[in-house]
């Protein structure tokens, strides 16, 4: 499965301002990120109660900007599994640390031993190595590149009228003093208290970490005195046990994972962390489902269970669980789940579980959970055993397996359930064509047709009949969606025949699905050059997505049949377009404009999808800046914008920049927010075409006066 993107961004928005105290050095590139985070680095949470009162749900964090001569601080609080974060009310005007000097470079930052905020400050007078200036840049910049190389200083920040604590020698204490470390305010210093504790080995400090753990004030204290007896060896269960009752989150959250390899060994102790699925404390219950999986027994999958229903909102959570699902745990969590069907969330695991029982093999799990929803025979049933049982078929087919092959050595029961899945999918043909029937119902059914090698031609045939306009839109939509799931051959003239008639929103939808097989594609082009479709219909994105196409003849073909869709040479472009900057833009007008054209990928004033830079960050809004942008988009183009091809084991294609990656999946985003979540697993070939999401060829689709509009309605907007 495909976790969720692992980054929460906490400090927003996606382009965070800083708040230094001057004003900002000359730039020389990235304009954008003037007054910006430009070069974040030292990220760190403030261990100790020197600077601030300790307060349970409160933390704070300190990040190092050395371009902006500064490091911000923000407040961290619990939010569910995650955290929310804001910049302390109290420096609204400036940031916590922020200098004049422009040689002061803020690199590092760190709770020093004594409680007080060590800075380091690099000291120079330019942090940017010469290499990422421009030419200007560095011909200006050179008598100074070396300025200050032997220069630095550390600050330590703590508050008036207050002396940092004496920094102690750790390694001069006994035993008992170590222990008694451990209880210390300062983050660092219990940290090395306890590993000298370990280093040291010695077993007498046994019973002083043990009270620790039971009787300190201090959670943290606890929680070190619980993680030092663990790693000398000496941890408890009865002791884990006791811990897991703790009055603080943090210590019972930590207590479940140490119990983790002593569960199966300890049935009690895992008994009482099993009970912590109703925690108060979403973190704990995070951790719960992590370690549940490390667990044999019914009770321990039925947890999990329980953690995928009631937390199917949060995506970490959800993740969690399935991370612990194994081959020996995956029936009884399916079976808790059937028995709960009636809650919306149990339904949704069980399409999840059934797709998973696939991809772990297990075969006796996947057909008791078939079997179970087959049988169902309830109007109101029905989308959710098509969606189910789709979801199942899918995958099937991404192990190259048949129902029939599934089924094959069951006997009796296999030819049942064939005889049930069949009269499933001819319940859903029915629901299907029925323009009476409920849409929802409609688009669930549709999933389930073409399904069976005999009967795949004549659905397909059905499905066509519904692309025409007496069918409603979002059912059309998922005509075109399935058939894209498909690989028939007869699938590309369906969605040809009648494009002509077909609404720009379905042909989307249709180019989308046509770009993705070769074989489709060239029909597509075949279509383009008879006259069947329009060049015109092909947006700028696709355009330039075909004309990296891996397939040289297609490659060829794309840009002979769209040669004078726009120019490949950019600058020419630009040259041609300079008339435009001199032609006075109507805003009201550039709005119509922008809405058309750029909400695509662009967010401005709640219109348009949040993909591309965040246009609230613009500090060079210069006209001849923005024109260049727009008509030459990857002339300076940041690497997360690129557009990359993803080539898939089925045959597929797909395009769109990573909007995130994790070790097993990755997720590409087209215009529109349209994401493709892929498992590596499925992936034959990805590569970059070095072109920004952003098309070239605009050209071809705004006027002079289009564009000097759309000037003026970006530069007629608050973009601070």
């Amino acid at each position: 499965f495909a976790p969720p993107d692992p980054r929460n961004q906490l400090v927003g928005p996606s382009n965070p301002p800083v708040y230094p105290a001057k004003s900002p050095e000359k730039r020389f590139h990235s304009f954008e990120q003037s007054g910006r985070f430009t070069s974040a680095c030292s990220a760190m949470i403030y261990r100790d109660e020197l600077l601030f009162p300790r307060a349970a749900a409160t933390q704070h964090a300190f990040t190092c900007e050395p371009f902006h001569n500064l490091v911000q601080h923000n407040v961290i609080v619990p939010d569910g599994v995650s955290f929310t974060s804001q910049r302390d009310p109290a420096e609204d005007g400036i940031d916590f640390f922020a200098s004049k000097d422009r040689w002061c470079r803020p690199v590092m930052a760190r709770t020093g031993p004594d409680g007080a905020l060590w800075i380091v400050d690099m000291y120079r007078y330019m942090i940017e190595h010469p290499q990422w200036l421009t030419p200007e840049g560095r011909q200006e910049l050179e008598p100074f590149y070396r300025a200050g190389d032997d220069r630095g200083r550390i600050y330590r920040v703590f508050p008036l009228g207050q002396k940092p604590r004496p920094i102690r020698n750790l390694e001069a204490l006994d035993t008992a003093e170590l222990v008694a470390a451990l209880d210390s305010p300062n983050g660092s210093q219990r940290d090395l208290a306890g590993q000298l504790l370990q280093w040291r080995g010695d077993k007498s400090a046994a019973t002083l970490l043990e009270s620790m753990a039971r009787e300190g004030k201090n959670p943290l204290g606890r929680l070190h005195a619980l993680c030092t007896l663990d790693g000398l060896g000496l941890l408890s269960p009865t002791l884990v046990d006791h811990a897991l009752r703790d009055e603080h989150a943090g210590v019972r959250r930590h207590a479940i994972r140490l119990a983790e390899p002593l569960g199966d060994l300890h049935p009690d102790l895992r008994a009482t962390a099993i009970e912590l699925v109703n925690d108060p404390d979403a973190q704990v219950r995070l951790q719960l489902a992590c370690t549940l999986g490390q667990w044999s027994g019914r009770e321990s999958a039925h947890a999990l269970a329980r953690l995928a229903i009631t937390g199917v909102e949060n995506a970490y959570l959800a993740a969690a669980v399935k991370s612990s699902l194994n081959r020996n745990n995956l029936g009884d969590v399916l079976t808790f789940a059937l028995a709960e069907r009636e809650n919306s969330a149990a339904s949704r695991l069980v399409g999840e579980l059934l797709a998973l029982s696939v991809a772990f093999d297990a075969r006796p799990a996947t057909l008791e959970g078939l079997e179970a929803i087959v049988r169902l025979d309830q109007a109101a049933d029905l989308p959710w055993q098509c969606d189910t049982v789709a979801g199942l078929l899918d995958a099937l087919q991404r192990r190259n397996m048949a129902l029939d092959t599934l089924v094959r050595d069951e006997g009796d029961r296999g030819r049942v359930l064939l005889g049930q899945v069949t009269a499933l999918i001819g319940r859903a043909r029915v629901t299907a064509l029925d323009a009476q029937a409920n849409e929802s119902f409609r688009s669930s059914a549709i999933r389930l047709l073409a399904r069976r090698p005999d009967e795949q031609a004549e659905d397909i045939h059905r499905l066509a009949t519904l692309l025409t306009p007496r069918t409603p839109p979002a059912i059309q939509i998922a005509v075109v969606r399935h058939l894209g799931s498909l690989s028939d051959p007869a699938i590309v003239q369906v969605l040809l025949s009648g494009w002509r008639g077909h609404s720009p929103a379905l042909r989307t939808e249709a180019l989308g699905v046509l770009t993705t097989r070769s074989q489709w594609l060239t029909e597509l082009l075949n279509a383009i050059e008879d006259g069947r479709v329009a060049r015109a219909d092909i947006d700028a994105a696709t355009r330039q997505s075909l004309s990296s196409h891996r397939d040289t003849a297609i490659r060829e073909r794309v840009a002979q049949l769209l040669a004078d869709a726009s120019s490949a040479d950019r600058r020419q472009v630009l040259l041609e377009h300079q008339g435009v900057l001199q032609l006075p833009g109507v805003p009201t007008r550039g709005a119509a404009v922008f809405k058309k054209q750029c909400a695509n990928c662009h967010k401005l004033d709640d219109v348009g999808h949040d993909i591309g830079p965040n246009l609230r960050s613009l500090t060079d809004k210069k006209p001849g800046s923005l024109l260049a942008s727009i008509l030459d988009p990857s002339a300076s183009v940041d690497g997360k914008y690129v557009t990359y091809i993803a080539l898939t084991d089925d045959g597929r294609s797909y395009s769109g920049m990573i909007a995130s990656e994790t070790g097993n999946s990755l997720t590409l985003v087209e215009q529109a927010n349209k994401q493709h979540v892929l498992l590596r697993t499925q992936l034959e070939e990805i590569r970059s075409t070095g072109k920004s999401l952003m098309p070239d060829g605009l050209e071809k689709d705004l006027t002079h006066q289009d564009f000097a509009d759309l000037l003026a309605y970006l530069r007629a907007k608050d973009l601070k």
